[in-house]
């Protein structure tokens, strides 16, 4: 295998030979034609871009075409001279984040009448087959939204909501949440641990976020969509902002509950803040700092079922913001950009729905993010970007009740609360709030890219390298005191198994991680050559190729992929239809790898990690409960191992020959600018994803494990579910000899997903007014959800419960899949009075979610059978039994009901003491809309048959509003 080096040799070797983009991931660039009034072309024009920070320059060349890279983002105005010709003068082009504007000028004669030109205000980027959509904070300010730079990926036709919470914020082109790449400046700030978003910004802090849907630049990879955010610049201008939102609970329409799903109570939110910026040094070295303190309260009182209160919760959010851009001349560029986002978690006491434990904890993290860059137009036809930077996420949470957590399945059938109209198979929550954790994780990163034009070629090459680790310690219940099963912490499982004379079974659970550690290292290069082979039409071809290695504790590679392995090829059409900038059709086949977030690593390969599950039954010595008051007591030195859960995860074998998950992705395209406002977008995407890797325990036709591990209970596989032989090397917790060669036939399907859709969109902006109406349809298909799934909330990526046993998997459409996709949004300015009123709005109708049927519970005398079965069921089934898809097939029941949201957005800009004034009003989910969000799967559990299945699990939130105001300088 070559070293990094040797390919990064390689790479700018094929750089004499041809060349790709003009622009970098957080800049744009100007590439248009300049002709006569009959469109001849004119060569040795001089076309200058000029913006508030800097003026660049070009001349055309025979063709009459120029170029001008290397720009930040936002309105550039230009001007056309050349001897003989009229000049054209403040013509204005937006340059948007990693695209290319593609402008035509046409000029008149000195003596003849002049030709309007059009400077295509309307322009479609014809260098590039990338789908995605970039928004401008100056409109999407208008429009009601989020207040994080996350929720405005929701606006972009095939992104939908992941269903695991902000952390994992979007679902892109059918992939999980924790598939997608994010990029703040130039810095990769996706979550290292579990694949999200780690690093988030107020959008007052952000001039442009571009969303990627597909048809990734080598640049980027990602199995899902990549989130590309440019912040905002100072300029020659000494101007900024100030502003204050305040979200009133006293406005929230009530939380939803029932017996099926409950809402929080709504919370109140405060949010202040400041940004400025201008020149230190005038068309030389800029500056633009902010800070942001976001307050969410509840200060009522949560009552629970049991008649139950807790206190007032208070989180405290704090955003640093700082930026600086020095051209150190008119072609070299260093930018400094800097983020630290500490947050606090107060409460003193909080109660479960069900029970009297306290479950409050206090909770500090934060989250950081640098880079600096240097971008240099070494000569008219060269260009070179270099970057480094870090990010990184520390938690510290302690629960505020340090006593043993207890679930207690008995307290509602025979204990005190017997009786209670309560959903079948509930937990009476008892004890403390038994987590505690201490966590570290940081990415160093290093990039460089090179880009030389010629003649009809254009070709960009890169390198880059980005180092993580992450550390943990936690544990549950009591602190531990050893490295040993005696000396954990844990929790205590009551159940309701025996009569009302009879002891429960006393099941406990030990879990803890002491200095777990994991670390990975990706290493890439790309190479890509855009060519223009004929009028109007360009070809680019090129490859990603990715070396990645994981490590454990100890350091020793559990994983690894060389650069031969994770090759992915890029290729690409791109039809300028009438060769004038204006419209274009596109075709794109890529190929993408995954990037391993660090969570299975540690959890599995930490190295300290100890997970372990002992029991008694029922009516044991020294094992009783109290009906009458729910007391209990179990002697610990009598506990046996009922089950071990975790030593077969430990340090699992790695299957050999297993390949890095791929994502296939074929993309049809087409844009088309209409007039001066007018633009349509249509696209047909086909996406698979293979290769999956997730641990599995290999059986025999009757169920068996094929090595039962230490513990008998099965050992675990790390590898590619699919069928056929596997082979692994036994390890430590082997029932066999560590070190044997172990061969199984797979009873294992290839795990898989596919994503197929069909999306149109038409945008409307001038001035005062914006619109924008997209359709999305699509398919979501197959057995596996991703790294990581909404259907059960499970973030172990590439740890997930769906490949454990070959019973658990199905087949059909997974849990984010929505077949219909409507959204509308827009802003409208109206002159009134001596300001600008300005209506906006957001609406979204999508399809509900998918329903599955899961069955299969071993302590139920139905077994698997249980359910709506139409094909046999198995004979056959472990503890894992209870995850077993009803016919093997999933979201086979129906769905969720359809969702309506319609958030409404006022302002009204005027001035007053010298400054700009902005009220503005927000109310969203304006309907009060309440349908469900998801479906509760379980169709058995704890013995019985829940009447919980098909009922929701979650309700849209309610109408709420938020007042703001925002004064500019």
């Amino acid at each position: 295998m070559k070293s990094l080096p040797h390919l990064g040799l390689l790479t700018l070797a094929l750089a004499s030979g041809s060349m790709a983009y003009t622009q970098t991931t957080t800049t744009g660039a100007i590439i248009g034609k300049v002709t006569d009034k009959t469109g001849a072309p004119l060569a040795g024009a001089l076309v200058r871009a000029i913006s508030n920070q800097v003026t660049r320059s070009a001349t055309t060349d025979a063709n009459g075409a120029f170029r001008i890279s290397l720009l930040n983002p936002g309105a550039f105005q230009i001007a056309v001279s050349l001897n003989g010709y009229q000049t054209l003068d403040r013509q204005t082009i937006q340059v948007n984040l990693n695209e290319v504007a593609t402008p035509y000028f046409k000029l008149a004669k000195v003596q003849e009448t002049i030709v309007e030109v059009v400077a295509a205000s309307q322009t479609v980027d014809t260098t590039s087959s990338q789908v995605g959509t970039a928004f401008s904070m100056d409109t999407i300010a208008k429009i009601p939204t989020g207040r994080s730079m996350e929720s405005i990926a929701l606006l972009a036709p095939g992104v939908v909501d992941s269903g695991m919470g902000g952390l994992f914020g979007s679902s892109i082109s059918g992939a999980s949440g924790a598939e997608n790449a994010y990029y703040i400046d130039g810095v990769n700030t996706t979550d290292s641990r579990y694949g999200g978003s780690g690093t988030s910004l107020v959008t007052d802090f952000i001039d442009q976020v571009e969303v990627q849907t597909g048809g990734f630049k080598p640049e980027y990879n990602a199995l899902g969509g990549v989130i590309n955010v440019v912040t905002k610049s100072g300029t020659n201008d000494f101007k900024g902002s100030a502003w204050a939102t305040w979200d009133p609970r006293g406005m929230v329409a009530a939380a939803k509950k029932t017996e099926w799903a409950t809402q929080a109570n709504p919370l109140g939110r405060y949010d202040v803040g400041a940004e400025v910026g201008g020149a230190i040094i005038k068309n030389k070295l800029f500056y633009e700092v902010g800070f942001d303190s976001a307050i969410t309260t509840n200060p009522e009182v949560n009552t629970n079922f049991d008649g139950l209160s807790g206190t007032s919760v208070r989180n405290t959010q704090l955003q640093f913001f700082g930026k600086m851009n020095w051209f150190a001349t008119q072609d070299l560029q260093f930018t400094f950009f800097l983020t630290s986002n500490p947050y606090k978690h107060d409460n003193d006491r909080d109660v479960p729905t069900y029970g009297d434990a306290n479950t409050a904890y206090r909770q500090k993290n934060g989250n950081t993010a640098f880079s600096l860059s240097m971008d240099w137009n070494l000569r008219s036809d060269m260009i070179l970007s270099a970057k480094l930077g870090q990010s990184g996420n520390t938690v510290d949470t302690s629960p505020v009740d340090p006593r043993l957590r207890v679930d207690d399945f008995r307290w509602y059938v025979y204990g005190p609360g017997k009786g209670a109209t309560v959903p079948s198979g509930t937990a009476y929550r008892r004890g403390g709030g038994g987590y505690n954790e201490s966590s570290d994780a940081k990415s160093n990163q290093a990039r460089l890219d090179f880009t030389w034009f010629l003649n009809s070629h254009q070709l960009k090459a890169g390198l880059s390298s980005v180092s993580s680790t992450f550390k943990q310690n936690s544990w549950i219940g009591d602190q531990p005191v050893a490295d040993t099963y005696a000396g954990m912490g844990g929790y205590v499982i009551i159940r309701a198994n025996g009569s009302a004379t009879t002891a429960p079974g006393i099941r406990t659970l030990q879990e803890a991680f002491f200095n777990a550690e994991s670390k990975s290292k990706v290493e890439a290069f790309f190479v890509q050559d855009t060519w223009d082979f004929m009028n109007g039409i360009k070809a680019s071809y090129g490859v990603r190729a990715e070396n990645q290695e994981l490590t454990d504790a100890n350091g020793i590679t559990f994983l690894k992929f060389g650069f031969q392995d994770e090759l992915q090829p890029r290729l690409g059409l791109i039809w300028d239809l009438n060769n004038d900038g204006r419209s274009k059709l596109t075709a794109n086949y890529a190929q993408y790898n995954e990037v391993f977030p660090l969570r299975y690593a540690l959890r599995y390969r930490g190295g300290r990690y100890l997970y372990k599950r002992a029991g008694v039954p029922a009516g044991a010595p020294g094992t009783t409960y109290d009906d009458s008051t729910g007391a209990y007591s179990f002697d610990r030195s009598a506990l046996g191992f009922s089950a071990d859960y975790s030593s077969p995860y430990n340090d699992p074998p790695v299957q050999q020959g297993v390949k890095p998950p791929k994502r296939t992705e074929w993309v049809l395209g087409f844009e088309r600018a209409i007039g001066q406002h007018w633009t349509l977008t249509a696209h047909g995407t086909y996406r698979k994803l293979t290769n999956a890797v997730e641990d599995m325990t290999p059986v025999d036709s009757t169920g068996a494990p094929i090595d039962g591990g230490s513990t008998g209970g099965g050992q675990a596989v790390l590898g590619n579910p699919r069928p056929g032989v596997w082979r692994w090397t036994a390890n430590a917790n082997s029932q066999t000899t560590p070190g044997q060669l172990i061969t199984w036939d797979s009873s294992f399907p290839a795990a898989y997903n596919i994503y197929r859709s069909a999306d149109a969109s038409i945008e409307w902006k001038n001035s005062n007014h914006y619109l924008r109406l997209s359709y999305t349809w699509s398919r979501l298909y197959g057995n596996y959800e991703g790294v990581v799934s909404a259907s059960n909330g499970q973030i172990d990526t590439n740890g997930t419960a769906a490949f454990d046993y070959p019973l658990l998997v199905g087949e059909g459409l997974l849990s984010t899949d929505r077949t219909h996709v409507v959204r509308l949004l827009g802003s409208h300015g109206f002159s009134l009075g001596n300001g600008l009123l300005t209506l906006g709005y957001n609406w979204s109708f999508q399809s509900g979610l998918p329903l599955s049927q899961y069955t299969g519970d071993p302590t139920f005398s139905g077994g698997p059978a249980v359910g709506n079965w139409t094909k046999p069921a198995p004979l056959d089934y472990t503890y894992y039994g209870a995850a077993i898809p009803t016919d093997f097939r999933v979201g086979q029941f129906g769905r969720s009901a359809f969702t309506n949201k319609l958030d409404l957005h006022i302002d009204y800009a005027f001035k007053a003491a010298g400054m700009q004034v902005v009220p503005s009003l927000d109310i969203f989910n304006a309907l009060n809309e309440r349908v469900e969000t998801g479906l509760r799967s379980a169709y058995i559990g704890d013995g019985v048959i829940l009447d919980s299945w098909g009922k929701p699990s979650g309700y849209q939130f309610g109408r709420s509003v938020r007042a703001g105001v925002k004064l500019r300088f």
